[in-house]
């Protein structure tokens, strides 16, 4: 490609002329070619140094200094050759000529203009395209390099997605600011949700714009497996249909034996609307030996803006959870630090349950977040509601939960419950407290983490009349030995006004011990182990006249 340029009027001193001839530029080798004259008009020899200043970017082939020598009477014609690189800066580049004698005085100078060409070239790649956790107590750690290869500032915005399979997907934004020809590393870190770490792989999405316009310059996929892991078995062939994609619907046939037949319809999917989003779910089945089909896991959700309502099957995992069929509001304000979630719950398994309305009870929840997605520094409060016409009675839970990571070696979680429950029988009103508090850390070689979890005979939670201790302690003591102890005790003793038999059990298990190196593929451990258990769960079993109270203990070395 050759481009002409402007060139003022030429220079003429001590009848030394000097100016320039031609100019033309190669964008695919990136070689500004520039030819310069020098006419010697004098009677005598000339001595001197043609100066070459260049901007960013741009290099002279021949040197920032070329001496020139020339007979009287004589003219010249130099050839200059500069590369232009990719960190040049878009728009007009100035490069200075200065012409000088051999004692230095300057003879004649010029500027030349070249117009760099506007490159907007931005790429993405993760570090770690497959990520293997082997600690589910562990933040997950996410980077991703993003490359300016171009010759202008640019601002950025990556986009992760984070899947989360009980409620919605999270984003999460990070901005930054490129140089040209600059690398930068965008380090994003969170502790996936419980529901999250049941899976045994998940995929996070990475998409990269350029500000202000939005525009999309790359996207990247990380694969996460965990090493460690809770999930159930599932044989593929019997349970085919257990799991939809969005936008599918699925239908099947089933037949178990010689006279048991099923139906089953399920699938989700969503659309835009003119003001939001709708997303629905469904799941139907029937059997021949019923009159009405079962439809749970059934819902539709609106989403626009900041809010989402969701109507149909609820379930929440709350400290005192809430299953069947409702209505649920949820508003994330524009900061996305500040989240409340509002539903209420009638508990009936089918949205066509023929039973009376509120027969199987119901319940109802405010729930309270701050840095919702902020998974090393958070909070939240909640209370519940739950009428229970099995136990006859009416629950009121209050509590606040939280989340601190010191640093990257020190963090800990706690909640702390307290509840009232009103029996219907002669009028009882029972107060009840529920606290537990989880930490991890470590001091030089040594690993620290535990948990506690206390609960009172009445308390209307999951875990009721619960007493739980467990302190984990490793410490390495050679190279690639270490020493480990472990201790764990339980008591478990609910309390229920409409039982008669109350149960109670004790369990105490310590163990300590040696691990030592793998030699080749086999690896050496030597440990004491020492287990006690008290129950009276196993009257059940036996006659009336042997129930007692029943002890084990076993000791291993």
């Amino acid at each position: 490609m050759i481009c002409s340029l402007f060139l003022s009027a030429q220079n003429k001193t001590e009848n030394i002329l000097f100016d320039i001839h031609e100019k033309s530029y190669n964008a695919e080798s990136k070689i500004l070619d520039l030819v310069i004259i020098i006419d010697n008009n004098k009677d005598e020899n000339f001595k001197g140094k043609l100066k070459v200043s260049t901007p960013t970017g741009f290099r002279s082939i021949l040197g920032q200094e070329i001496f020139v020598d020339l007979q009287k009477n004589e003219k010249r014609f130099i050839s200059l050759k500069f590369f232009v690189g990719n960190n040049a800066d878009a728009g007009d580049a100035q490069i200075n000529l200065i012409l000088t004698n051999e004692f230095d005085q300057k003879i004649g100078e010029k500027t030349v203009i070249h117009q760099v060409q506007e490159s907007s070239i931005l790429q993405m790649t993760a570090e770690n395209q497959q990520i293997f956790r082997d600690n589910n107590l562990d933040s997950l750690k996410i980077r991703i390099k993003v490359s300016n290869k171009g010759n202008r500032m640019q601002q950025t915005t990556l986009v992760f997605k984070i899947p989360d399979y009980s409620d919605s997907n999270h984003f999460i934004e990070q901005h930054g600011t490129l140089r040209p020809q600059q690398d930068s590393t965008f380090t994003f870190s969170f502790l996936p949700s419980k529901e999250l770490l049941k899976q045994s792989n998940f995929t996070i999405n990475v998409t990269g714009f350029k500000d202000p316009d939005k525009e999309l310059f790359g996207n990247t996929r990380i694969s996460v497996q965990s090493v460690s892991h809770t999930q159930k078995f599932q044989d593929e062939q019997q349970n085919g249909f257990a799991s939809t994609t969005r936008n599918s619907i699925t239908t099947s046939y089933r037949r178990v034996g010689n006279d048991l037949d099923m139906y089953q319809i399920l699938g989700s999917g969503g659309f835009n609307v003119a003001s939001g989003y709708i997303f629905i779910n469904g799941n139907m089945f029937m059997m021949n030996s019923q009159t009405d089909p079962i439809i749970n896991n059934t819902y539709i959700s609106y989403r626009r803006e900041k809010s989402e309502f969701t109507l149909g099957n609820i379930s929440k995992l709350l400290e005192l959870s809430l299953f069947g069929r409702g209505i649920e509001y949820s508003f994330l304000n524009s900061a996305k630090d500040k989240k409340i979630e509002v539903g209420f719950i009638e508990q009936s398994f089918s949205l066509l349950e023929r039973n009376s309305f509120l027969q199987n009870g119901y319940g109802f929840y405010v729930k309270g977040i701050l840095n919702p997605y902020n998974f090393s520094h958070n909070l939240s409060s909640i209370y519940i509601f739950k009428n229970d016409p099995y136990e006859k009675a009416k629950h009121h839970l209050l509590g606040t939960e939280f989340t601190h990571n010191f640093n990257n070696l020190w963090q800990t979680s706690s909640k702390l419950y307290g509840g009232i429950s009103i029996y219907d029988q002669n009028g009882i009103t029972k107060p009840s407290l529920a606290f537990e508090s989880q930490y991890s850390g470590i001091i030089k070689k040594l690993n620290l983490n535990g948990n506690i979890f206390y609960s009172s005979d009445y308390y209307p939670g999951n875990r009721r009349g619960s007493l739980q201790i467990q302190q984990n302690v490793n410490l390495m003591v050679f190279k690639k030995h270490y020493a480990f102890a472990n201790v764990f005790y339980s008591n478990y003793s609910p309390k229920y006004y409409f039982y008669q038999t109350q149960l109670s059990s004790d369990n105490v298990k310590m163990e300590a011990g040696l691990n030592f190196a793998k030699t080749g593929s086999i690896g050496y451990s030597f440990a004491y182990q020492y287990q006690f258990e008290k129950s009276n769960s196993y009257n059940n079993f036996l006659p009336q006249f042997q129930k007692m109270i029943y002890q084990f203990k076993r000791i291993e070395l």
